[in-house]
């Protein structure tokens, strides 16, 4: 089984030869620029631009983010003050309550202050 080569060698040179002149035509060659150019703009986006955009929408976030933080800590530092003068105008009352409370725990004697009759020892 041989291979019909010159047959072939012919009809892809008539093949090459149209295509050759149909390529030089300006029609033909505007539309290709145009297409190769849309190409290399695309393909220059999804290089060079895609990743800048990736980047800038993350550190957008991340600013965000730090804008809650801030406001939330914001609020903290409002309370954090409030308690500080709400101390501090209790401070004189805070000798009395320190002398009120007992320095050690007794549990089992406020248990039987609170309830005499109830608790009896065994």
């Amino acid at each position: 089984m041989s291979f019909p080569y010159e047959e072939n060698f012919r009809r892809y040179g008539r093949y090459y030869r149209t295509a050759r002149k149909y390529a030089q035509r300006p029609e033909v060659l505007i539309s290709t620029s145009f297409i190769l150019a849309l190409f290399t703009i695309s393909f220059f986006a999804l290089v060079a631009i895609r990743p800048t955009a990736i980047t800038i929408a993350k550190l957008w976030r991340e600013i965000q983010e730090k804008k809650t933080i801030q406001a939330t800590l914001a609020q903290k530092i409002a309370k954090l003050e409030e308690a500080q003068s709400t101390y501090s105008a209790l401070e004189e009352d805070l000798a009395l309550l320190d002398r009120a409370l007992p320095e050690t725990p007794e549990f089992s004697r406020l248990v039987r202050e609170m309830a005499p009759n109830r608790c009896r020892p065994l």
